[in-house]
């Protein structure tokens, strides 16, 4: 897979595919005529809905059949997402783990990389929050 192609990109992809799949039933469904009235007013039965009626429902049977198809998909590409999240999450743990050992092993304080970023970013946030040491 290149590496563009991040879990967040591929949600976005299935999202935009699974609205454009879904397009051509809204229209139809939201239609305010009937399509090609004339063709199916000639071949009407007596059973069944009106014309119009009957186009409302393909419309809506095309959605839910697209909508059925992409959902899934999307769930699935959620689900990876969340894998990877987690996965670049313990990443990211083990190494500030990995960092803090080292830095206590060498008699150092806090490190900085422990800290919340109000406390840690400067400014006024900062300088508000920061806890006030007494060996500072």
């Amino acid at each position: 897979m290149p590496a563009w192609c991040t879990p967040p990109v591929r949600v976005a992809i299935g999202f935009l595919d699974g609205l454009l799949d879904a397009l051509p039933g809204i229209l139809i469904m939201t239609s305010p005529g009937t399509l090609a009235a004339t063709y199916y007013l000639s071949v009407r039965h007596g059973w069944g809905p009106a014309p119009h009626q009957d186009q409302r429902f393909g419309g809506g049977l095309m959605l839910t059949l697209a909508e059925m198809v992409g959902l899934p998909f999307l769930a699935g590409q959620l689900a990876a997402w969340i894998r990877a999240d987690r996965a670049e999450a313990a990443a990211v743990d083990r190494r500030l783990d990995r960092v803090v050992a080292e830095r206590a092993a060498a008699g150092e304080r806090e490190p900085e990389l422990m800290r919340p970023w109000w406390e840690t970013d400067p400014g006024r946030l900062a300088d508000r929050f920061r806890p006030q040491r007494d060996d500072d």
